[in-house]
């Protein structure tokens, strides 16, 4: 490997023996360049308070529980504003993912609390202000990557109980033209990361590599490339749903393809388009499936089925999804929230109309940059983590449907916790 992952001298004599020359990697390989760091613990960047998305400083208008406010709506790198959110198991808890600016901000779901916070401290591109265009982790993993317009960032959240932002790589100009990764963890327990511009020769497209330590892959790292017939895949997004990864290209085409036991990619089809900048617009369920409005049944999963549809929703480009109550939204429009009930997928009955009325004050508070991003069911607990640019929510959905929708998402409450939901938003 090209560096060691670990940053420990302890570690050195140990990593070296892995060491070795890569025939993939060009002769002008990416340039690393190590952002300086605090000491290890928490990498909070020197503007980022934390305290500002703690309980302490939530607000409850009656309809809306508010963790996260930018105070003006300026656009610029110091101003935060939230964008992208997905849900994470580490050990046995779920953490909550937000996109923060150009930084990374983790949430423990349930109680919620703030963990960490990235530094990676990435130059945006020419008068571009949010420049993270996605970010790629997965259940029980070490390693991430984060995707900017100027390039790639590897990371490792260490062994700890709670995951933290412990040491980063940014690689310039990596991914740039692709503007996203995907991550996952095959059955062996191996993990693999989904990329351009890490030295294999695709032909533009995206590779598959191990993903064991934060350095540019070696030889013995490239595992093949993606292949899709007709096309060169360039994954930006993704989800593991039950042993398939369902990938979104560059394109917006989604393809499907099934996880080998140890790691390639067997191709499987390409049934519908998606959108994957910053933020996927399907979310899954139990055996249930939504994306730009129309309802899709999982029973055989890498072949979808469509079900139901809202038409008036064909054009919202993100989803939530927990039980039977389906949430759709259209990225920076206002007054686009809005939630069914899917229990009949073939005759959706929209819910709660009333609370996203645009005069109720929780949906547009102040200073009015308050345009909806994303929003994602949480799975321990009955709310919805909504982003609106410049505002952070947690919305109490708790009796929208009935109880038992949000206790089994098999469907037959059997409790049968493989079949629970792997839904990331």
């Amino acid at each position: 490997m090209k560096r060691n992952p670990f940053g420990i001298i302890f570690f050195a004599a140990v990593v070296a023996i892995l060491q070795g020359c890569s025939s993939l990697q060009p002769a002008d390989a990416p340039e690393v360049v190590t952002v300086a760091k605090t000491a290890r613990g928490p990498n909070i960047a020197p503007e980022f308070d934390p305290t500002a998305s703690t309980a302490a400083t939530e607000t409850d208008d009656g309809g809306a529980v508010e963790w996260f406010s930018s105070p003006n709506c300026a656009s610029q790198p110091s101003s935060d504003r939230v964008f992208g959110a997905q849900e994470v198991l580490r050990n046995t808890n779920k953490y909550t993912w937000v996109t923060r600016g150009n930084e990374v901000s983790i949430y423990d779901s349930t109680p919620w609390r703030f963990v960490d916070s990235s530094y990676f401290n990435v130059p945006n591109v020419g008068d571009s202000d949010y420049d993270l265009m996605n970010v790629a982790v997965c259940d029980q993993c070490r390693f991430g990557a984060a995707v900017y317009k100027a390039g790639l960032v590897l990371f490792d959240l260490w062994y700890g109980i709670d995951p933290e932002f412990y040491d980063h790589e940014y690689y310039p100009g990596v991914s740039q033209s692709v503007e996203g990764a995907f991550t996952y963890k095959a059955p062996d327990g191996t993990q693999y990361l989904v990329a351009a511009g890490l030295g294999a020769d695709c032909g533009g497209g995206s590779a598959i590599y191990e993903f064991d330590d934060i350095g540019i892959p070696d030889s013995d790292e490239f595992v093949e490339c993606v292949t899709v017939p007709g096309r060169i895949p360039q994954i930006v997004n993704g989800r593991n749903v039950y042993g398939y990864a369902y990938l979104i290209d560059r394109d917006t085409w989604v393809h499907i393809f099934e996880i080998q036991e140890s790691g390639p990619l067997t191709y499987v089809q390409t049934p519908f388009t998606g959108y994957g900048i910053k933020a996927a617009s399907f979310s899954f369920w139990g055996e249930q499936m939504i994306n730009k409005g129309k309802i899709y049944s999982l029973s055989n999963v890498p072949w979808p089925v469509e079900v139901g549809e809202i038409p008036q929703c064909f054009d919202d480009n993100r989803s939530a999804l927990k039980g039977d109550l389906a949430f759709f939204g259209r990225k920076g429009f206002k007054n686009s929230e809005s939630t069914w009930d899917i229990s009949n997928p073939a005759v959706p009955v929209e819910v709660q109309a009333d609370y996203w009325d645009s005069a109720n004050p929780w949906n547009y508070p102040g200073p009015g940059c308050a345009n909806f991003q994303d929003a994602m069911f949480m799975i321990g607990r009955p709310e919805l983590v909504m982003l609106r640019f410049g505002k952070g929510q947690r919305i109490d959905v708790d009796g929208w449907l009935t109880p038992t929708d949000f206790i089994f998402a098999d469907g037959f409450e059997t409790g049968n916790t493989s079949r629970w939901s792997e839904t990331i938003n």
